[in-house]
């Protein structure tokens, strides 16, 4: 068969020319689970990994946790939150943000602490005491890493 002109992208799995989809936009219909904290905790922050394995959440007491958000539940797939080990900062954690590889997430604290952690093992590999003179109120990875 023919080629599209050049320049033109190619979906090699249609056999044609790539065309964007377009889904419709629609109302949740069904709530998804409620996912609970304790009653001297809420969550200050969440964020969802780019690969889609991770729902974190930052609350006021300082803790990091990953949940299950199917079901609503904390993933005790996971070892260190299994036995309890969980990420945390001193003070209420008011950000964050995963790299685009999912593989690292940044987090950002009301004492300035800027910590970044491995969500598959809940171990911290940075941490920076000064990020800031206040609260850390946004992070985010530059695209190249």
């Amino acid at each position: 068969g023919r080629l599209p002109p050049e320049g033109t992208k190619f979906d090699v799995l249609a056999g044609g020319a790539a065309r964007r989809l377009v889904e419709r936009e629609a109302y949740v219909s069904v709530a998804g689970p409620v996912i609970k904290f304790g009653k001297k905790s809420h969550a200050e922050c969440a964020a969802f990994s780019p690969d889609g394995a991770f729902l974190v959440s930052g609350s006021i007491d300082g803790f990091l946790e990953v949940w299950d958000f199917e079901r609503g539940k904390l993933r005790l797939d996971l070892p260190y939150q299994e036995s309890d080990q969980l990420m945390m900062h001193d003070a209420a954690v008011l950000s964050l943000g995963f790299s685009r590889d999912s593989e690292l997430l940044a987090s950002g604290s009301q004492d300035g602490v800027l910590k970044v952690w491995r969500p598959r093992t809940g171990q911290c590999v940075r941490r920076f005491p000064k990020a800031h003179a206040g609260g850390v109120t946004c992070v985010a990875f530059a695209r190249d890493g």
